[in-house]
């Protein structure tokens, strides 16, 4: 297994929206973790939105996240077998203890 990141979901201005600058974002934001050889990335949002970039709900490769996210917390493995082979819970910085319920 190797380290992973998570990629904060985005947010485009409305007056700036349906340009493609989201997905060029992602697509940017994905490109350099598989340069700085990151094993999986994992994200908190729209499934729709983030299934056409590869990303496929967590728990059915056995990952959790600490806030009970669903379908929404989902993961896209950058290097193949990254992923721990027995699942587990995805940990989160302590800033991100404030979203905790």
């Amino acid at each position: 297994a190797g380290e992973g990141l998570g990629l904060a979901p985005v947010a485009v201005a409305p007056d700036w929206r349906r340009r493609g600058l989201a997905e060029r974002m992602v697509h940017a934001a994905l490109g350099a973790c598989a340069r700085d050889g990151v094993a999986y990335v994992v994200v908190l949002g729209d499934p729709g939105t983030y299934a056409r970039f590869g990303f496929r709900p967590a728990h059915q490769r056995g990952l959790v996240d600490e806030f009970g996210g669903g379908d929404a917390f989902q993961v896209l493995e950058l290097r193949a077998e990254a992923l721990p082979p027995a699942g587990g819970t995805v940990a989160f910085a302590p800033e991100f203890d404030v979203w905790k319920s």
